[in-house]
């Protein structure tokens, strides 16, 4: 049984079950509809109502874009400088290990926790699903010691890696994202990437993002912390921001043509969400 925070991970499967089955799909990912169930179409479906105009089965815009901005941004980091680790972080019912296209040697790391790979594995396994690259599962809680489980399975923190967080930050408290880009730090060497995402912090308290926020703690996983600068927030954890830089979601480099909301106003109704691709400075 999965906890509320585990059930997420299966309503973003079940909106890139959708986009893959989308006529003008952005991404496939054939493990998705396997992954999402019965309890994952049908949370995508109760919290539909937050997104208007959109009708039953279609995509949910954000998680699309959300999706293939990163898989797009991790395979030119990955390819450009030439890194054969990449971790995972929450990786969830992720699939870019069996989905992308990677390079030889590529050893790609995803950490979660035991009740996601307990649901996870038979299905992969019933799929007789194989990896792209080299697998590695790390078992482990992000308010544990999960650098030395990382590193335990074969991890060399003396090597640069891309990492990868996506839709993770929103759910930890603020002391928690502290602790975990801390140690971030001890394990990412110069020329490591971070792919990573925030909503902006001012929507935590919006009387216009109440509804859904609300909808969020009643399921058990409450949104929890944002930035304001995502800039100056990763740069005091050592990370420079690269080409594509820090993007708002439906701006034109994570648009698609799919966007089709206001991307920033005056107004407060209308909140930021931020895709960040940067570099591990050298210090």
């Amino acid at each position: 049984m999965l906890s509320s925070v585990g059930l997420t991970s299966l309503y973003v499967a079940a909106a890139r079950a959708y986009e893959t089955e989308y006529r003008q799909r952005l991404f496939v990912d054939t493990y998705a509809r396997s992954f999402a169930g019965d309890t994952g179409f049908a949370l995508f479906s109760d919290l539909r109502s937050f997104s208007p105009g959109l009708s039953a089965n279609d995509p949910h815009p954000g998680i699309s874009i959300r999706t293939r901005f990163f898989d797009d941004a991790l395979l030119m980091a990955v390819h450009e400088l030439s890194l054969k680790q990449v971790v995972l972080v929450a990786s969830g019912m992720d699939a870019r290990a069996f989905r992308l296209p990677w390079m030889d040697g590529v050893q790609l790391f995803e950490v979660d926790r035991q009740e996601i790979f307990q649901y996870k594995e038979p299905i992969l396994l019933n799929l007789n699903a194989r990896a792209k690259c080299i697998r590695k599962v790390v078992v482990t809680d992000l308010e544990q010691n999960w650098a030395t489980a990382l590193t335990d399975v074969g991890f060399d923190r003396h090597k640069p890696a891309a990492f990868l967080f996506e839709g993770l930050m929103f759910y930890l408290k603020p002391a928690t994202v502290a602790t975990v880009l801390e140690t971030l730090q001890s394990l990412a060497c110069p020329g490591s990437w971070l792919g990573m995402d925030f909503v902006e912090a001012e929507l935590l308290n919006s009387p216009y993002a109440q509804p859904f926020l609300s909808k969020l703690r009643k399921l058990g996983c409450p949104w929890l912390f944002g930035v304001s600068n995502p800039e100056q927030f990763i740069l005091q954890y050592g990370w420079q921001p690269r080409q594509p830089k820090i993007v708002v979601l439906g701006e034109a480099e994570a648009n698609y043509g799919r966007w089709t909301f206001p991307v920033s106003s005056t107004t407060s109704s209308v909140f930021n969400h931020y895709l960040v691709s940067a570099r591990r400075m050298n210090f």
